[in-house]
């Protein structure tokens, strides 16, 4: 019986929310009406046994039409059970106050219970005005009948305890409408809240969804300007670490030729990144990178780490990872590079927006190592041609300016011809800037070659040293000198001091032009990160020329004007990016120009 009471009010599904929800209004509705129908005939039988028959027929009525209703409702016609129900329930009260009394019985009441009904399933204005129309028509034509005589002698009792006994099931039924029709109003103003949240927690996901692939387009396009494999991988690192936000993460390279995976980079438990190089191991037997291999466009995520391998020690690195990524790097349809990652330090889940990121940014980091192998290797090339050409080039050359030395002064001695000398000058002069030349380009060379010491360098000491050596060095000049507290940085000593003289060196060369030269080195934070300056007040020159200036031999003084090789800059940049660094400048004609430069 219960099997077939729930399979009787079990709703179809229908097409639209307007239909599902006078269905459900319905169910609720007709099963209150079933519920009080019984209470209420069982009452007046039992307190009225004269008019029995008359409470009978009414409940045998009620019932028939919530049959009727029900099997409507499963069919899928919810409007037209609304409609019997509110017809079928103004006949039923109808025939009772026409029969006990006119507008003076209880079965008047009745008409609250049709209009709380007609305001809750129909859930159409239009509908609970026709239904209070309806009421007020009838109640007009039962008064009219009362003051005509037409009304038949009332077959129930009329008076006071009737009418209070009839009106408790009538409170009870409208108070039940009206608790589900608050009920109904709260959980839709629950629902809209909760709409209305996740509708602003979607806005905000796509705004951050936005801001993030933003993000791997300015790393992407970072990354894949290295000319060096190590810069290039310690940039893929701190742009997956600190760029998209991870906790750790362990870069790993994948040689073709030994088959094997070799560590690069990876973070330490304190979110510090560290040199991995030691690890080595055949990708035969190293299970991640089959892992990644599987699914050469997606990501490998471990939810739970630490119970998929329970036999990991306390002392592991991997002990208490929670979820855990592995995917592979790749250029075409080769696989670079391992990209391993996890949220042992922070605990947060990873986002799906972060895991897209993440996989859209190993498309770039791909093509950044293939590209900066290939780029090394023609640098290394270029750079032992240099060597070699600019060593065997000093030991002429030194001859060319000494021979050139030793007849100017015979020269000067003998009092020879004017032009001749004004000759050997020039030769001697040319010969002592291509000498510079060949030095910067040895020291250009070498910096590629050179093995990084990092130790913790005193930024402050050293540029106040050299601007000592730059006053012994140019005399005449009186710039003056704002230097700031600067901290210090992690650094090869020697290359960083190589660092600050080209860039107060050349400070001090361009802002001769200005009568009042000043310059002034300082420092700055900005995103967690330390960016030290150079300005000066001198020449300056158009941001359009950028670029070109931090390139091998390119400079925007004329030859004779400034005693410039157009090399130093390039050697900054180069000390910079073997550190992981980068530098960047700002500057208009005639108002100076800032150089900044940044370390990890």
């Amino acid at each position: 019986m219960i099997n077939l009471i729930k399979k009787l009010f079990t709703l179809p599904s229908f097409d639209n929310d307007m239909q599902t929800y006078t269905a459900r209004m319905l169910r609720v509705v007709l099963s209150f009406v079933a519920l009080l129908s019984i209470i209420y005939t069982g009452i007046n039988i039992a307190n009225d046994r004269a008019n029995s028959l008359r409470y009978s027929l009414q409940f045998v009525f009620t019932i028939i039409a919530l049959v009727i209703m029900v099997s409507l409702i499963r069919r899928g016609h919810p409007r037209s059970a609304s409609i019997i129900l509110i017809f079928s329930t103004w006949a039923i009260f109808t025939t009772a106050a026409y029969t006990g009394g006119g507008v003076l019985s209880s079965g008047y009441i009745g008409y609250l219970v049709i209009l709380s009904m007609a305001g809750l399933v129909a859930a159409r204005p239009i509908w609970t005005l026709a239904a209070a129309m309806l009421c007020a028509g009838s109640g007009y034509a039962l008064l009219y009948a009362e003051k005509n005589g037409r009304l038949p002698i009332p077959s129930v009792a009329v008076d006071s305890y009737s009418i209070w006994l009839d009106s408790l099931i009538y409170f009870s039924l409208v108070a039940s409408l009206q608790i589900l029709a608050s009920r109904i109003v709260l959980d839709a103003l629950r629902r809209a809240r909760l709409e209305g949240q996740k509708k602003q927690e979607a806005e905000e996901r796509e705004k951050e969804r936005a801001k993030l692939f933003q993000r791997v387009i300015e790393l992407g396009k970072e990354v894949t300007q290295a000319e060096e494999l190590d810069w290039c991988l310690k940039t893929i690192h701190q742009s997956i670490q600190k760029g998209l936000g991870f906790d750790r993460v362990g870069l790993f390279l994948y040689d073709e030729e030994l088959h094997s995976i070799q560590g690069t980079y990876g973070t330490d438990r304190q979110g510090n990144i560290e040199d991995i190089s030691h690890y080595v191991r055949s990708a035969e037997k190293y299970d991640d990178w089959h892992i990644a291999l599987q699914n050469p466009n997606g990501i490998s995520l471990t939810k739970n780490y630490t119970e998929l391998d329970k036999n990991l020690s306390p002392e592991s690195e991997m002990y208490g990872v929670g979820e855990h990524i592995t995917l592979a790097a790749w250029a075409g349809k080769k696989p670079v590079a391992l990209i391993a990652l996890d949220n042992v330090i922070s605990g947060q889940p990873f986002s799906e927006e972060k895991i897209e990121a993440l996989r859209l940014f190993a498309g770039y980091a791909g093509l950044a190592i293939v590209n900066a192998r290939r780029l090394e290797a023609v640098n290394q090339e270029l750079e032992s041609f240099s060597y070699s050409v600019s060593h065997d080039l000093r030991s002429p050359l030194r001859a060319v300016v000494g021979f050139s030395q030793i007849l100017m002064t015979d020269f000067n001695n003998s009092n020879g011809d004017g032009d001749s000398l004004q000759y050997l000058k020039k030769i001697n002069e040319n010969g002592k800037k291509m000498g510079k030349l060949i030095d910067d380009l040895l020291n250009f060379s070498r910096v590629g070659r050179q093995t990084l010491r990092i130790i913790t360098c005193d930024n402050k000491s050293i540029v106040e040293s050299i601007i000592e050596q730059l006053r012994e060095k140019y005399p005449n000049n009186n710039a003056q000198w704002l230097v700031q507290d600067l901290p210090t940085c992690q650094a090869d000593y020697v290359m960083i001091q190589q660092v600050w003289l080209n860039l107060l060196e050349n400070a001090n060369k361009y802002s001769l032009s200005n009568q009042h030269p000043e310059i002034e080195v300082g420092s700055l934070q900005e995103d967690e990160q330390t960016i030290f300056f150079v300005r000066d007040n001198g020449q300056g020159f158009e941001m359009q020329y950028a670029d070109k200036i931090f390139r091998i031999f390119h400079r925007l003084d004329h030859d004779d004007e400034l005693d410039s090789t157009g090399v130093g800059l390039a050697i900054v940049q180069r000390v910079l990016q073997r550190h992981g660094g980068k530098i960047w400048t700002n500057s208009q004609p005639r108002q100076g120009a800032t150089f900044f430069f940044s370390l990890p």
